[in-house]
């Protein structure tokens, strides 16, 4: 792992949240409609009880290219906090913030795992989400509330192992530095989260 190079670091991050945003995709609305397309023909493509307008095969391929991009993007800003974070608390020690970096690029494997995670709890709230589109209002996770649940411990995990800045820092201290280092993430995500359009967001991922 500490010999893995910047490119190498942006391909695994790269494939874990691809990997991952397709997965949060797969309950969705676009995914449903797709499947009905494919399975009965594009004149079936209704969206049944979300009462909203007969969509296209074109429409479908867009939402749902859509709902993986933004949950892409969403995914690669977790990322880009935490590189803030390991700046900060690196920034007298570049081996330190190298070897935190290349620690959250294989911490991002957390993202396919927490998206399997949501997606087999969605399948545990009553066998519904093979038909989508019959889904009662707020029944579903929103997309924040999926978010949520990952950035309360991915911080954590990632931190876990990282070295005090400084060789002359204490192993001791590693306990109340990863706590640090996730109550810094959550300060800097708090002023990240109000900036993003989630009213846009939970439409667009379906």
């Amino acid at each position: 792992m500490n010999e893995l190079s910047s490119r190498g670091i942006a391909l695994v991050v790269a494939f874990h949240t691809i990997v991952a945003a397709c997965v949060l995709t797969i309950p969705s609305s676009w995914t449903w409609l797709a499947g009905v397309g494919i399975a009965r023909g594009a004149e079936h493509m209704t969206t049944g009880g979300l009462q909203l307008p007969p969509v296209t095969p074109t429409q479908v391929g867009i939402g749902l290219a859509l709902s993986i991009s933004i949950w892409t993007v969403l995914l690669l800003i977790v990322y880009g906090v935490c590189i803030c974070v390991a700046d900060l608390a690196y920034f007298r020690d570049r081996g330190g913030f190298r070897l935190a970096a290349r620690r959250v690029a294989w911490s991002s494997v957390w993202f396919v795992i927490w998206a399997v995670m949501t997606l087999l709890l969605n399948l545990e709230r009553g066998g519904k989400f093979i038909q989508p589109a019959r889904w009662p209002i707020g029944e579903t996770f929103e997309a924040r509330s999926r978010l949520l649940s990952l950035l309360i411990l991915f911080p954590i995990l990632w931190a876990v192992g990282l070295k005090p800045p400084g060789s002359d820092a204490r192993v001791s201290r590693r306990g109340i530095l990863t706590l640090s280092y996730a109550v810094l993430f959550w300060i800097l995500w708090a002023g990240v989260w109000r900036g993003i359009p989630w009213l846009s967001i939970e439409a667009y991922t379906g």
